[in-house]
């Protein structure tokens, strides 16, 4: 069994106005891909419904997740605060910026485009999308024996929630800790 070969056409915006009916059964019924372009740059592209369902479920596939956790020495309130209080969070976190409410913006010096807080539950849970795939962060804190557990999932580099987690615990963790260490 052999498969028809798909074919990508180049069309210009203007030239794609005028004939949008029938690049559209092209698209359709032809097994063919329009890239629609401005001044000679793509800029958008008409897909059958079977490729957009291809790239949906692309999109929809998520990378591995890794977890990360940290005890610290101190009560879930505490570390909320550290997480969510801009001014705490700037002593041990300056690179991050972060509304803390379903919709609330996110953003880290390495990121274009941000993302957006999509779930908070005040000193348990709070978890964020990052617009220019970085993925999704999931942080949870819980009660362990008089301390704090502070969990990440993320599809993230490992060494960078290692680093952050042990910043925070840092942070928290008040000094006569560190003195018995």
């Amino acid at each position: 069994m052999t498969s028809t070969p798909i074919v990508s056409t180049t069309v210009p915006f203007v030239k794609a106005r005028a004939e949008l009916a029938q690049l559209c059964s092209r698209v359709s019924y032809g097994s063919e891909r329009i890239i629609l372009t401005r001044n000679g740059r793509p800029g958008a592209a008409l897909v059958s419904i079977a490729d957009l369902e291809k790239l949906r479920a692309l999109s929809t596939t998520e990378a591995p997740s890794a977890e990360h956790a940290i005890e610290i020495a101190a009560d879930r309130p505490a570390v909320w605060r550290a997480l969510t209080n801009f001014r705490a969070r700037s002593d041990w976190w300056p690179a991050l910026t972060m509304d803390v409410y379903e919709g609330g913006y996110l953003c880290h010096e390495w990121s274009r485009d941000g993302g957006e807080v999509v779930a908070v539950v005040p000193a348990e849970l709070l978890r964020a999308s990052w617009s220019d795939r970085k993925g999704d962060v999931t942080i949870r804190l819980s009660d362990v024996d008089g301390s704090t557990r502070v969990a990440v999932s993320h599809s993230m580099d490992a060494e960078f929630w290692i680093e952050r987690l042990a910043a925070l615990k840092r942070y928290v963790e008040p000094e006569s800790v560190d003195a018995q260490s």
